[in-house]
C-alpha cells in the first residue's frame, strides 16, 4: 500500500503542488486579521488569580498604570527656583497626556498641619514667587515628610519625581500605550524649550514606559533581527547544499510552512505577543529538516546513477516514516506547552504544531514536482566531509569503549552543575545597559525610590472596620516589620497617613505622632483630611471608599522575579504568625504576578516537556519495534538538553521565562536527529548487516543531513545572541548549545551505543 501510495505522489505531483500552494496561500492569508499586544496582562489568562487580585484593587483602589518622571538639577536641590518651576510645569503637563487620572509631585502635595486646634491642609509649595528663606522652610519640611521623602523625593533633596496615573481602557492596549509614550516624549521635547530646564536632567520611567520599551524591541527585532537570520540560513543552505534549485525549494517550503502557522493565528482570531510572534521563525527553522533529509538522499542516489525519478522514490521510501515521526514528535513537544499558565507560551505551542505539521504536508506535496522539473544532480557532500564520516566511524567503532567513559563523564559533570542555575528574571536588565529605559530605571532606583512594587490589600472586616484601632495596629506592626527587610525601600500606607493626622491635630506635638486612639477619631481626621483636598485629589489610593479595606505599597530594590517571590512568601509568613484582627493578603501587583507566573511557567513547562517525551518514546517503541533501540534512543535525546543546561549553569547560572520554551523546541530537533540516524541503522541491521556495518551506514549516509541541518539550526539560533534582549539572547544562545550537544551527542554517544547494547 505503502508503495502504491509512493507512485500515486509521483504521478500526480503536479496536482499535489498546485493543491499545497492553494492550502498555504488560503492559510496564510489569515495574517490580514493577526493583531499585536505588549500588554503584560495578555501573559495571565482569565482565570488567574494574580491577575483577578489585581483587577479587585484596581476597581476598589487605582490602577496600575505609571509613567515616572524623575528629575535631578545640576544644583543638587529640587527646591531651587528652575527645579521648582519645572516640576510645577509638568504636573501640569501631564494632566493632558491621554488617558492620565491624576499626578503626584511636590507641588500637588497637599501636607496636614494644626493650627489653633484646627486641621489645616495646604499645598507644601504655594503657587506663588518664593524668596529663598521659604524655599529653606520648604526644603526643610518636606524632607522632614516621611510621607514623600523615598517615594517623590530623594532622602537627601537632589531628586524629585512625578507620578502619572493612568487608566487605560485596555480595548486596545499597544495603541494606547504607544499613544501615551509618543505624548510623553512630546511633551518631554517641549520641556526642553522652555527656560526653566536648563541644567535639569529627566528621565521617563515606569510601567507605561517599561511597555513601550518592550514594543520597540520587540518590533526591532520582527523587522532587524528575524530577516538577519532568514538571509543568512539562506546563503547557508545555499553553500551547504550546493544547488540553488534545491534552496529555493527549501526556501519555498519553509516559507510556506511559517505562512500557515501565523495565517492559522489569524484564522483563530489568535493576538500575538512576545513568545508567539517567533512562532514563525520557530517553524522555519524546524521546516528546514525536513527538505534536507529528503534533498541530501535523492542527491546521494544520483550520484550512484539512479534516475531522478528513482531518486526520488527511494528518498521518499526511505525518509517518509523518519520525517513523518520527527514532525509529529515535534509537534507533540511543543503541544506539550499548553500546561503552561500563560496564555502566549499555549498560543506558541499550537501554533509551532500547525507550523510543523504544514511542513511535513508541504515538504511531500511540493518537493517531487520541483524536484522531477529540477532533479537533484549531486549530493550536498563535498569529498572532504564524506573523507571526514568515514574517518568519523572508523573513530567511533575504534574508541567506543573511551567515547563511552567519556560520555559518562561529561553527563555527571552536566548532571552536577545542574543546581548553578538559579531561577529569576530582573525586568530592567531585559534591556542593553545604554537603553534610555534601563538608564531611566537604574538612574530612578540608585536616586530616588524602588521601582518595583508588591501590593498588600487588608480586608478590614466591614464598612467602616479599616478605622478600627486594633486593625490599624496590624498594619503598622506589618509595615515596621517591612521596614527592616533588606529588599525593601519604602513602605506606604493609610497609617502614616493617620499618624500624620492625630500629630497635627494636636498642634503639631511630636509626641502625637501615632494613631488615634479610638475608630470614631480615626474616621474623623481622615474625613476632615479629605473633605479640606482640592477637587480630583483623594485617599482612595490608600484606603476603600467603604473604609473596609486597605491598601499597603511596598517599594522593592531592582531585584529578581524570583528574589520578589521569596520575599513575598516571608512577607505573609509573618502576617499568620502576628496578625490578629486584618486578615492575611498575598502580594498583587505587576511584579509579583510576573514572579508567580514565570516560576508556575517552567514548572509547567518541565511537566509539558517530561510528558511529551514519555509519548514520543512510545512512538519510537511502536515505529522501531525493538525495545531496546527506544531503550538507546533515550540518551541522545535526553542527554543534550542536560548538558546544554549543565553549560548553562556554569557559564551563566539566570533561568528565566524565556528559557521554559527550550526543552519543547529542541526536543523535537534532538528526536529528528537521533530518529534519522536509528531509521538509516535499523534498515541495515534489517538488511543483515551487522552492527559496525550499520554504524558505517547510519553516519555516512544521514550524517550529512544531519551536519547541515544542525549547523543551520545553530548558526540561526546564535544570532538572537546579536539582540539588544536579554531574553531573546538568553533564548539564542541556550538553544544553539542544546543543538550542538545534540549533533555531538548523536555522532560520539549513539553509535557506541548501539555497538555496545546491540551487538546481537
Amino acid at each position: 500500500m505503502l508503495v502504491a501510495a509512493r507512485e500515486r505522489l509521483v504521478a500526480w505531483r503536479g496536482a499535489a503542488a498546485i493543491v499545497a500552494v492553494a492550502l498555504a496561500g488560503l492559510a496564510a492569508a489569515g495574517v490580514q486579521h493577526l493583531s499585536f499586544t505588549t500588554d503584560y496582562r495578555a501573559f495571565f489568562s482569565e482565570d488567574n488569580p494574580d491577575l483577578a487580585q489585581l483587577e479587585f484593587i484596581e476597581e476598589n483602589f487605582a490602577r496600575a498604570e505609571t509613567l515616572v518622571i524623575t528629575i535631578a538639577p545640576d544644583s543638587g536641590d529640587v527646591f531651587d527656583a528652575h527645579a521648582l518651576e519645572a516640576v510645577r510645569w509638568l504636573s501640569g503637563e501631564v494632566l493632558r497626556l491621554p488617558y492620565s487620572k491624576g499626578v503626584s509631585s511636590i507641588t500637588e502635595y497637599y501636607p496636614a498641619r494644626g493650627r489653633e486646634g484646627e486641621l489645616v491642609v495646604e499645598p507644601l509649595i504655594p503657587d506663588r514667587p518664593l524668596d529663598d528663606d521659604e524655599r529653606a522652610r520648604i526644603r526643610a519640611d518636606a524632607l522632614a515628610d516621611d510621607r514623600i521623602t523615598g517615594i517623590m523625593l530623594a532622602r537627601d533633596g537632589a531628586a524629585t519625581g512625578l507620578i502619572a496615573h493612568f487608566e487605560l481602557p485596555h480595548e486596545e492596549p499597544e495603541v494606547e500605550i504607544q499613544a501615551v509614550a509618543d505624548a510623553a516624549r512630546a511633551m518631554m521635547a517641549d520641556f526642553r524649550t522652555r527656560p526653566f530646564s536648563d541644567g535639569i536632567e529627566t528621565h521617563l520611567a515606569g510601567v507605561m514606559m517599561l511597555n513601550d520599551a518592550m514594543s520597540g524591541v520587540l518590533m526591532g527585532e520582527a523587522f532587524a533581527l528575524y530577516p538577519l537570520v532568514f538571509l543568512v540560513m539562506f546563503v547557508l543552505l545555499a553553500l551547504l547544499l550546493r544547488s540553488l534549485a534545491a534552496t529555493a525549494v527549501t526556501v519555498a517550503v519553509i516559507v510556506m510552512s511559517a505562512g500557515a502557522a501565523m495565517g492559522a493565528a489569524g484564522w483563530l482570531g489568535i493576538t500575538l505577543t512576545s513568545p508567539s510572534l517567533t512562532a514563525g521563525l520557530v517553524v522555519m527553522t524546524l521546516a528546514v529538516a525536513d527538505c534536507v533529509h529528503m534533498l541530501t538522499t535523492m542527491g546521494l542516489r544520483a550520484q550512484a546513477g539512479d534516475t531522478p525519478r528513482d531518486a526520488l522514490l527511494h528518498s521518499i521510501r526511505v525518509n517518509f516514516l523518519p520525517i513523518l515521526l520527527t514532525s509529529v514528535t515535534t509537534a507533540i513537544g511543543f503541544l506539550g506547552l499548553n500546561l503552561s499558565d500563560s496564555p502566549p507560551y499555549r498560543d506558541l505551542g499550537n501554533l509551532v504544531a500547525i507550523g510543523v505539521m504544514a511542513a511535513l504536508a508541504f515538504s511531500m506535496m511540493v518537493l517531487p514536482w520541483w524536484c522531477m522539473r529540477f532533479p537533484v544532480r549531486r549530493p550536498p557532500v563535498t569529498r572532504g566531509m564524506h573523507r571526514a564520516l568515514v574517518a568519523l566511524a572508523d573513530t567511533v567503532t575504534r574508541r567506543r569503549r573511551m567515547l563511552l567513559t567519556l560520555g559518562a563523564v561529561v553527563v555527571v559533570a552536566a548532571l552536577a552543575a545542574l543546581p548553578q542555575n538559579r531561577f529569576g528574571d530582573n525586568y530592567v536588565h531585559f534591556f542593553e545597559s545604554d537603553h534610555p529605559f534601563r538608564e531611566a530605571t537604574e538612574f530612578t532606583n540608585a536616586e530616588l525610590t524602588g521601582m518595583q512594587y508588591v501590593e498588600y490589600v487588608f480586608d478590614a472586616g466591614g464598612d467602616g472596620a479599616a478605622m478600627e484601632p486594633a486593625f490599624l495596629r496590624d498594619m503598622h506592626a506589618y509595615a515596621e516589620w517591612l521596614r527592616t527587610q533588606p529588599e525593601v525601600r519604602k513602605v506606604s500606607s493609610v497609617v502614616g497617613v493617620l499618624q500624620s493626622l492625630n500629630q497635627a491635630m494636636h498642634d503639631g506635638d511630636p509626641a502625637f505622632h501615632r494613631l488615634p486612639e479610638s475608630r470614631p477619631e480615626a474616621a474623623q481626621y481622615l474625613l476632615l483630611y479629605e473633605l479640606s483636598l482640592p477637587s480630583g485629589v483623594d485617599l482612595t489610593h490608600l484606603v476603600n471608599i467603604h473604609k473596609s479595606a486597605a491598601r499597603m505599597t511596598v517599594q522593592l530594590d531592582t531585584i529578581s522575579s524570583e528574589a520578589i517571590r521569596q520575599f513575598d512568601e516571608r512577607a505573609v509568613a509573618w502576617q499568620r504568625r502576628h496578625f490578629d484582627h486584618a486578615a492575611v493578603a498575598r502580594g498583587a501587583g505587576v511584579s509579583i504576578m510576573f514572579a508567580h507566573i514565570a516560576r508556575r511557567n517552567f514548572v509547567s513547562m518541565l511537566w509539558g516537556t517530561g510528558i511529551a517525551f514519555g509519548v514520543i518514546s512510545l512512538l519510537l517503541l511502536a515505529a522501531f519495534r525493538s525495545p531496546r533501540l527506544a531503550a538507546i534512543s533515550l540518551a541522545p535525546n535526553l542527554l543534550p538538553a542536560i548538558i546544554g543546561f549543565g553549560i548553562w549553569g556554569v557559564t551563566v547560572g539566570q533561568v528565566g521565562l524565556s528559557l521554559a520554551v527550550v526543552g519543547s523546541l529542541t526536543l523535537g530537533i534532538i528526536v529528528d536527529d537521533t530518529l534519522h540516524m536509528l531509521n538509516r541503522y535499523a534498515r541495515a541491521r534489517r538488511a543483515g548487516a551487522d552492527a559496525e556495518a550499520a554504524v558505517r551506514e547510519a553516519l555516512t549516509q544521514v550524517g550529512p543531513a544531519l551536519v547541515i541541518t544542525s549547523l543551520v539550526l545553530f548558526v540561526g539560533f546564535a544570532l538572537f545572541t546579536t539582540s539588544g534582549f536579554l531574553l531573546t539572547v538568553h533564548f539564542g544562545a541556550l538553544t544553539a548549545i542544546v543543538i550542538a550537544a545534540a549533533l555531538l551527542a548523536d555522532f560520539f554517544l549513539l553509535p557506541p551505543l548501539l555497538l555496545w547494547l546491540d551487538r546481537r
